[in-house]
């Protein structure tokens, strides 16, 4: 049976420079961690700037207009159509269940 390491455990493993690999190792972990929690930070600080910038554009800003809207005068148009139909139905159809 064949174990497949990395090549950073045998240099780890050899007898002959254990410390010096085992300082580099060290060092490479050190590096390695404080640019995990350097990006871990940045993701942290651009989910809010994420959720504002789609918050924004999906939610838009609906202006307040003061005063009561009036009704308008549309005689010249003439009288409304009659409508074609007595009554209207609205079916739901939900199709995700099984």
């Amino acid at each position: 049976m064949y174990l497949i390491f990395p090549s950073f455990v045998f240099r780890s493993l050899n007898c002959a420079g254990s410390v010096r690999s085992a300082q580099a190792m060290k060092s490479r972990q050190d590096g390695s961690s404080l640019y995990s929690v350097v990006l871990l930070v940045a993701a942290n600080l651009l989910i809010p700037v994420a959720l504002f910038t789609f918050a924004t554009g999906f939610f838009p800003y609906k202006p307040f207009l003061p005063g009561l809207a009036q009704y308008s005068d549309v005689s010249e148009y003439g009288p409304p159509p009659s409508p074609p139909f007595d009554r209207l139905v609205f079916m739901v159809v939900d199709a995700l269940r099984r």
